[in-house]
């Protein structure tokens, strides 16, 4: 099976059962950022994959709180404002007053120092977005 000879894949299915092996050994499991305890009696039908899923997901989710959390505070010296964060995005009421350093910043954190890039898009709604990436 090639999927099995993949150096990448082989990892990642070892982890899978590791992670299967504690979550069967023990009545938690600990989420990757903050350690905060998931209780195994409050995960329904699990199955290794699954299990690896809601944890890949859930790190996702601890990671954009700890940008959020760096974000906030940084925010308040500006008149953009954060109005929506979504899964995987982040949706500014930019004023055009805080200029390209607030996008920069504000990139600069989203993306934890490079490690995690982003595209940047503008538009006056969902329908007349525009990709800007390049520009900053």
């Amino acid at each position: 099976d090639e999927m099995m000879e993949n150096p990448f894949f082989n990892k990642v299915n070892s982890h899978i059962k590791e992670l299967w092996k504690v979550y069967k050994g023990s009545e938690f499991v600990e989420s990757y950022i903050y350690n905060r305890k998931i209780i195994k009696k409050n995960l329904s039908d699990m199955n290794p994959n699954k299990l690896f899923n809601y944890m890949i997901q859930l790190m996702e989710t601890e990671n954009n709180i700890k940008i959020l959390n760096e974000l906030q505070p940084k925010l308040k010296k500006y008149e953009s404002k954060l109005v929506l964060y979504n899964y995987d995005s982040f949706l500014f009421d930019f004023n055009l007053d805080d200029g390209v350093d607030f996008l920069r910043e504000t990139k600069k954190i989203i993306e934890s120092n490079g490690l995690f890039p982003t595209k940047t898009s503008k538009g006056n709604n969902y329908h007349e977005m525009e990709d800007i990436t390049e520009k900053l």
